[in-house]
Parts: C-alpha cells; sequence; structure tokens
C-alpha cells in the first residue's frame, strides 16, 4: 500500500504514531538511564565510571524544562548516596521528588523565583569539595530558568534583554552568545564555581547542532564567545537603543 492509497484518516494516524514515537525516544528519564547506571557501588555515565565509595556528598543541580524529570532518574540511580540537589524548572513541569528540591520559575523570561533558585544553585557548586561530586541536568529552557546576572546588572536588565533579543529575529546561538556574557552562571562560570569537586553534565539539547556551549547557554562548558561577538549582534539587529545602558 502506497501513501496515495491511504485515507486521510489513516494518515493522521500515522503521523500520530511517528509523533508519539518520537516523544518516547527522547523522554528525559529514560535517556538518563539509558547513558548511566549503578552497579557495585559505581556509577557508569555513558563510557565514565565513577567510584562513589571514593565521593563524600552528593550532589545534583540543574535548570531546564525536562530537569525535573531528569533528576527523577537520578534519584532512582543514586538513591541513599544522594546529599542534597535544587533544580530550576518552568511552572507547572515539575514531578515527585523524594530528595531534590524543586524551584519553579519563569519561562522564556526569567523572574524572581528563577533568580532565587539559580543564586542557591551556585552557593550550592561553590560550596562543594575535592571528595564531592556533582551531578548537573540541564535540558531547554536553561537560560531563562538559570538567571543570575553578572556583576552590576539586575534581573530586570536580563527582562529587558531577552525580550528585546526574542522579538528582533536572532538565533538561538546569537540570543545565548549575549546571554553568556550577563551571567554570573552561564558560559562556564557555573563550573568555575564548583571547582575542585568532580562535576558531571548530563544535558538534552534542543540546539540544531547539539553544541554544548548554547544549549542553556553552557553553565558548565567553557564560553568561546567574546564581548566583540556581542556586540556584532546588537549591530546586526539594530537594537542597541532598546537595550539597557547597563548591558551594552
Amino acid at each position: 500500500m502506497t501513501c496515495h492509497d491511504k485515507t486521510l484518516k489513516e494518515m493522521h494516524q500515522d503521523i500520530r504514531a511517528i509523533f508519539s514515537a518520537g516523544l518516547a525516544a527522547v523522554e528525559p528519564a529514560k535517556r538518563v538511564k539509558a547513558v548511566c547506571r549503578r552497579a557495585d557501588g559505581r556509577l557508569m555515565v555513558g563510557g565514565r565510571d565513577y567510584d562513589l565509595s571514593a565521593y563524600k556528598r552528593i550532589f545534583v543541580i540543574g535548570a531546564g524544562k525536562a530537569s525535573a524529570a531528569m533528576a527523577a532518574a537520578v534519584e532512582d540511580i543514586i538513591g541513599d548516596r544522594l546529599t542534597d540537589g535544587l533544580v530550576n524548572v518552568k511552572y507547572g513541569y515539575t514531578v515527585p521528588l523524594r530528595k531534590i528540591r524543586l524551584v519553579e520559575a519563569g519561562h522564556p523570561v526569567p523572574d524572581e523565583n528563577g533568580l532565587r533558585g539559580a543564586s542557591e544553585i551556585l552557593d550550592m557548586a561553590a560550596g562543594a569539595d575535592a571528595d564531592d561530586l556533582l551531578i548537573c541536568l540541564i535540558s531547554g529552557g536553561g537560560s531563562a530558568l538559570l538567571p543570575l546576572p553578572a556583576k552590576g546588572l539586575d534581573l530586570g536588565d536580563k527582562q529587558q534583554t531577552i525580550q528585546v533579543l526574542l522579538s528582533c529575529g536572532a538565533t538561538i546561538q546569537e540570543i545565548n552568545t549575549i546571554r553568556k556574557h550577563l551571567s554570573a552562571v552561564k558560559g562556564g562560570r557555573l563550573a568555575r564555581a564548583a571547582y575542585p569537586a568532580t562535576l558531571v553534565s548530563l544535558i538534552i539539547s534542543d540546539v540544531v547542532g547539539d553544541d554544548p556551549t548554547f544549549i542553556a547557554s553552557g553553565p558548565t562548558v567553557p564560553d568561546t564567545g567574546t564581548f566583540a561577538d556581542c556586540l556584532g549582534i546588537v549591530d546586526r539587529y539594530g537594537i542597541a537603543g532598546r537595550l539597557p545602558a547597563r548591558v551594552l
């Protein structure tokens, strides 16, 4: 049978089946468990192996629309070894958790809840020691959900900037290039705060090309962009007059 032989109803059913299969394939908890497992006191993540007995404490941090479901999977895997955790999620995107705390926050425009959660997440990372393990859960939406302004800026500056960027036609890569340079946590700054603890990032991509420097603005990935790149984006879209002076 070809598609020409099928009725419109049958084609609709096929489309729904394909769409549902796609969603099932990327379900956050399943994806985490597909790459992480615990056996004989060790945590295997992809091709890496971590001896859990080597760590005094284990923390879970992160942000993103899928991060609550990811956190549930990590709780199942880590179990009683988990010390504490905090993850920022979009309003209404929670799941029941036993130990990891959730902060519901604004997306795509950040809000005070996101700011409060991001500050506590950064403090948790900064308080980790060399014999601690941090598992960072990152997914789409993490940029808005982890809003900690750089020194000299406030939340209002970031809110106005993201509203301008979302309306001017900039790509997600361009938006996140600027976000990283206005943040105290993005562009690898969360990883810097976590040092010398061991940091493992589990990342679900919503960015075409899967470049980790742009997914949630890369809080645990070194930033390859520059302030000159940011100013070039501002010039390209002619938005200098719409941005807060402190941002420029």
